[in-house]
C-alpha cells in the first residue's frame, strides 16, 4: 500500500453572495490521476492557469495540485474565478511538498485556478477526479490564438469553452468553428470581451447545434487569453488544452490497440494550403506502414487507427502526427467503460512527476527519437536524493523502477525529449503534462 503524501490542503470554495477561503495542513490526497510535467528553472516569478474545472458533482470536477520541486519555499498567490466571482487566497510550499487545491461547489459550471509564483520550479496540473480522471497541464502564457478539433454537439455530445485573460486589461476575442454544418462565425461570439483577470464560459451548443467534426478557432483581436475545452460524451468528460497553431510535429503517447478498443485522430487544416499529413503508429516489436493523407484547407477529418487490420492487438503504441505545413490534432479514445479526447502529449528533457493514491495503472515512458537513450529517475526520500539511470528507444517505452513509483514525485530526464503516461484508476488516463 502506498504509504500518505506529505501535503497541504488548500479548500477554496466559492458560494453564492459570499466567499469562504480556507487553508488546512498536513491532508492527505484524494483519489485523483497522476502529473508529468516540465518545470521552468531559473525564473524571477512563475505563473500557471488551470482553467475549466467543472464545480463538484458536476462532469469534469476536480481541482488543480501544485508541487515545489525547487530547493527554497515558495509562495503562491491563489486566485479560484468563475465567470461572475473571483477567490483570493495565498499559500506556501514547502521544498518537495505539494499544494492541493479542489474546487467546490459554485452557481456557475466551470472554474479557473491561477497561481502566482515567487520564483522557479513550481508545477502544477488540473485534474478531474472519478472513474475517467484526466489530467492535463496548468498552462504558464496566454496566447492570440487557440484550436481544438474532434469536438462535437450532437449525438449525446456536449462542448463547453473556457477562457480565461491573464493580464490587467480587457481581451476581445472572435470565433468561428467549422464542423459538419460548415464554417460558421456566430454573430453572439464576435468581439466577446474578457475581462482583465477575467473568465468566459461558452456552451458551443447554444449557437452551433447538432454539429459533428466540429473544430474551434479563437483568435484574440486584442490581448491574449488561456484556454480550454471540456467535452463530455455520454457521461465521461475530458479537459482539451488545444493549440496555439497548426502543428508540424504532434504526438500521442497513449493509443490503446487491444480488441475492445476505438482510436482515431480528428484532424483540422485551418490554413489557405492543402496540408499533407503522415499517420505513424509506433507498436513495440511490430512495423507499420505510415498512412498519408491530405486534408483540404478549412476541411476537418477523422482517421480510424483502430481497429485496423494492419494493426495488431499488442497494447499501446504511441502515434506521430507529422505536416510540413502545419495540423491541428485530437485523439479520440474508446473502450469498455470510458471514452475520452486528448490533446497532443507534449515532451519534455525533464518531466516532473506528482504520483497519486489511485494511481494503479503501469507508467509509459519513451523518448521522441534515438535508441539507447539513457533516462535517469530522481525521486526523494526524506532529504535524499536517489537517481536510477535506464536505458530507451523512440517508440519502445519503458517502466520506471518500483522505488521511483512508489514515491510520492520525481523527475524523469533524458538528453532528448521524452513522452510519459500512465492508466489511473478504473478508466481514466492522465495525458501526458508539460508545465512550468
Amino acid at each position: 500500500m502506498r504509504r500518505p503524501t506529505r501535503s497541504m490542503t488548500a479548500a477554496l470554495l466559492l458560494v453564492t453572495g459570499a466567499v469562504v477561503a480556507s487553508v488546512l495542513p498536513n491532508q492527505s490526497n484524494p483519489s485523483i490521476n497522476s502529473s508529468t510535467l516540465n518545470p521552468a528553472l531559473g525564473a524571477e516569478s512563475t505563473s500557471l492557469y488551470c482553467v475549466g474545472i467543472s464545480a463538484a458533482g458536476s462532469p469534469g470536477s476536480g481541482g488543480a495540485k501544485f508541487w515545489n520541486s525547487s530547493s527554497e519555499r515558495r509562495h503562491l498567490d491563489l486566485a479560484v474565478t468563475n465567470d461572475t466571482s473571483v477567490l483570493a487566497s495565498s499559500a506556501s510550499i514547502e521544498p518537495n511538498d505539494t499544494l492541493f487545491v479542489p474546487v467546490g461547489a459554485t452557481p456557475n459550471g466551470s472554474v479557473s485556478v491561477r497561481a502566482q509564483v515567487d520564483g522557479s520550479g513550481v508545477v502544477g496540473s488540473l485534474f478531474t477526479a472519478g472513474p475517467d480522471s484526466t489530467s492535463v497541464p496548468c498552462q504558464g502564457e496566454g496566447v492570440t490564438d487557440w484550436y481544438a478539433s474532434g469536438l462535437g454537439t450532437a449525438n449525446g455530445m456536449t462542448t463547453r469553452l473556457t477562457l480565461v485573460n491573464p493580464s490587467a486589461t480587457p481581451t476581445v476575442i472572435d470565433i468561428s468553428t467549422q464542423s459538419s454544418l460548415g464554417y460558421l462565425a456566430p454573430a453572439p461570439y464576435q468581439g466577446l470581451v474578457i475581462a482583465a483577470n477575467g473568465q468566459l464560459t461558452l456552451d458551443l451548443g447554444r449557437q452551433v447545434v447538432e454539429a459533428k467534426s466540429l473544430a474551434v478557432h479563437v483568435t484574440a483581436l486584442r490581448g491574449s487569453f488561456v484556454g480550454s475545452a471540456l467535452i463530455v460524451i455520454s457521461k465521461y468528460a475530458s479537459i482539451l488544452t488545444g493549440q496555439p497553431l497548426p502543428a508540424t510535429e504532434a504526438y500521442f503517447a497513449s493509443v490503446n490497440t487491444n480488441g475492445d478498443a476505438t482510436e482515431s485522430i480528428n484532424l483540422y487544416n485551418p490554413l489557405e494550403v492543402t496540408a499533407h499529413v503522415k499517420l505513424k503508429l509506433q507498436v513495440p516489436g511490430f512495423t507499420i506502414a505510415p498512412i498519408s493523407i491530405d486534408v483540404e484547407p478549412s476541411a476537418t477529418i477523422g482517421v480510424t487507427l483502430v481497429p485496423d487490420t494492419r494493426v495488431p492487438a499488442a497494447g499501446w503504441a504511441t502515434l506521430r502526427v507529422s505536416s510540413p505545413q502545419g495540423i491541428v490534432a485530437t485523439l479520440y479514445s474508446a473502450g469498455n467503460g470510458y471514452a475520452r479526447l486528448s490533446s497532443p502529449t507534449l515532451a519534455g528533457t525533464a518531466l516532473a512527476w506528482i504520483s497519486a493514491m489511485a494511481h494503479n495503472g503501469t507508467v509509459r515512458i519513451a523518448p521522441v527519437q534515438g535508441k539507447n537513450v539513457p533516462v535517469t529517475f530522481t525521486y526523494f526520500q526524506g532529504r535524499r536524493t536517489i537517481t536510477t539511470t535506464m536505458k530507451a528507444s523512440a517508440g519502445v517505452p519503458i517502466t520506471p523502477p518500483d522505488a521511483w513509483i512508489a514515491a510520492n514525485y520525481g523527475i524523469v530526464s533524458a538528453g532528448t525529449p521524452l513522452l510519459m503516461q500512465g492508466v489511473v484508476g478504473t478508466n481514466g488516463l492522465e495525458s501526458g503534462l508539460n508545465g512550468r
